[in-house]
């Protein structure tokens, strides 16, 4: 999750601490929408994660409770790589990091993903490894999303969001009886969007995760919504493990400290399926 301010100077206080609040909702949801029970009918649940800590702000609390009740969970995440060069973009991200370098901010990501993903039951790990929207470059090697990641997909990401659809197909046909999650792309974040449709073409049922903490302040996919007729379903149940594990994303605590001044507030996980 990168939310960046362009005019956000980089300074940053080290060791800062967020807020992380949870609704007080103590009846889990799965008891009253049969949307919920139905997913433990499954053999396994993988779950599209754009980026090394979607899949826990979106669907964290959900991932612990079907755990727990003994359903397999599988994570996998698409847009885990970073390159050479530098935008406004990468200094932000790095700097609230407090990692000076690419190549270890990227295994700093993929070891504190694996260690929050295992802390609410994730032992299925799988990465496509494609290139973060923050460092896809033009042909001249200046930066495509140089100052936000949030927006309209440049005609330029064209090949990789063919790639991703490839990459989905050869995945997806060695499971049977599972059910696929990918981001409903709330918030317009770039790679959210390219991972979205892959999947929507690719995969005939899948469900749709709400984007946390975009879902916070924005609501901008209803016509998305409208189109696929998709129905929607609220899970209110136990979000204390959750909480644990986003607080392990050291990488990404700044971030959440930028996009929600200083309390990340949690709210119900929204999904959407085809009726």
């Amino acid at each position: 999750m990168y939310y960046i301010l362009c005019s956000e100077k980089l300074q940053y206080m080290k060791n800062r601490e967020i807020e992380i609040r949870i609704p007080n909702r103590p009846t889990p949801a799965t008891v009253k929408d049969p949307f919920f029970a139905q997913l433990l009918s499954y053999s396994k649940i993988v779950i599209f994660s754009s980026h090394l800590d979607d899949a826990i702000l979106s669907m964290g609390g959900l991932m612990s409770e079907v755990s727990v009740a003994g359903l397999d969970i599988e994570v996998c995440s698409v847009f885990t790589q970073g390159a050479a060069g530098t935008s406004k973009s990468i200094e932000i991200i790095l700097g609230r990091s407090g990692i000076d370098n690419t190549k270890d901010y990227i295994k700093a990501r993929k070891k504190e993903d694996e260690t929050a993903l295992k802390s609410i039951g994730v032992n299925s790990f799988h990465r496509m490894d494609l290139l973060d929207a923050a460092w896809r470059v033009e042909k001249d090697g200046s930066s495509i999303y140089p100052s936000s990641q949030v927006g309209i997909v440049s005609e330029l990401d064209n090949p990789i969001r063919n790639k991703l659809e490839k990459k989905i197909k050869s995945y997806v046909s060695e499971f049977s009886n599972v059910a696929f999650f990918a981001p409903l792309a709330r918030g317009l974040h770039i790679d959210h969007q390219i991972l979205r449709d892959a999947a929507t073409d690719v995969i005939p049922n899948v469900i749709y995760y709400v984007d946390f903490p975009y879902s916070a302040k924005f609501e901008n996919v209803e016509e998305f919504i409208q189109n696929n007729k998709l129905l929607k379903h609220a899970w209110a149940g136990d979000f204390e493990k959750k909480k644990e594990a986003i607080l392990l994303y050291k990488t990404q605590i700044e971030s959440f400290i930028a996009f929600g001044n200083g309390t990340l507030e949690l709210t119900p996980e929204d999904f959407y399926s085809k009726d």
